[in-house]
């Protein structure tokens, strides 16, 4: 399969495992002191936030302005360049999904939930960056 549609199959599996009440990477808004309740946004607080996720934020924002900005005055550029922070990302996040899911069967004392799970997320994992390697050779 192509790197588009792991893209997708990981996402959607890390959304849902959010919805379900697994921590994942997803909940980035509980690190700014807000959460989504019954579809709406409750608490939204930026005081009672640490400076450094505030700064992060602030640093992450201005970088991708800047980023658009250099993009439109340079006519040619390498799609990578764009598609690199994409696949780390969701990478990143679906690692978080696998290290938090892992905990689970701990919890309940239940090891061979945790085989399995252990197996289909890694074969997942591996996939996934089978195929950034073969998008990035040109296959």
């Amino acid at each position: 399969m192509k790197l588009g549609e792991w893209t997708i199959i990981l996402l959607g599996m890390t959304i849902f495992l959010e919805l379900m009440g697994v921590t994942t990477g997803l909940s980035v808004l509980a690190k700014f002191g807000s959460s989504i309740a019954n579809g709406t946004l409750t608490t939204t607080s930026l005081e009672g936030t640490s400076f450094w996720i505030v700064a992060l934020a602030i640093l992450a924002t201005v970088s991708a302005g800047g980023a658009v900005v250099i993009g439109l005055f340079a006519k040619s550029y390498d799609t990578s360049l764009v598609i690199v922070p994409l696949i780390t990302a969701v990478l990143l996040i679906f690692g978080s999904a696998f290290f938090s899911i892992m905990t689970i069967p701990e919890i309940v004392e239940e090891v061979w939930i945790r085989n399995i799970v252990g197996i289909i997320f890694t074969l997942m994992g591996v996939a996934f960056v089978w195929s950034a390697i073969d998008y990035f050779a040109g296959r």
